[in-house]
């Protein structure tokens, strides 16, 4: 649970990432796979059991827009929506957009282009 920390409530480290992955509606298996590792694996860090490297707590920070102090509990406010380089807020995504983004990765650069190349076909028009 909570604890003190000069004065103010800090929440463990579990109970965030848990939070965080809830908030962005994903599940274990689906923030495991962006992490690269096992779904049990992840499992122990929401169970207390581990914590994750310097490595995982920035891409978790990455993942859910928030900052690796925000992550390990530290008491601070809740962080405002980071921004992208194009003025845009980052996204939280869904499961299945993040499946997509996995799967994307995984591409050579060659079917990546492809695979842009047909979204252009997708945009909406403009009356």
């Amino acid at each position: 649970m909570a604890e003190s920390f000069s004065g103010m409530t800090t929440v463990k480290f579990s109970e965030r990432l848990r939070l965080l992955r809830r908030q962005a509606k994903l599940t274990q298996q689906a923030v495991a796979d962006y992490l690269q590792i096992h779904r049990t694996t992840y499992t122990k860090y929401e169970t207390r059991c581990v914590t994750p490297d310097q490595e995982g707590l920035v891409r978790l920070a990455t993942l859910f827009g928030v900052t690796v102090d925000y992550l390990l509990g530290c008491p601070e406010k809740e962080p405002e929506p980071q921004m992208l380089a194009d003025g845009e807020p980052r996204l939280q995504l869904t499961e299945q957009e993040m499946q997509l983004v996995l799967a994307y990765r995984k591409l050579d650069s060659d079917r990546r282009r492809e695979i842009l190349e047909q979204t252009e076909t997708l945009r909406p028009t403009e009356e």
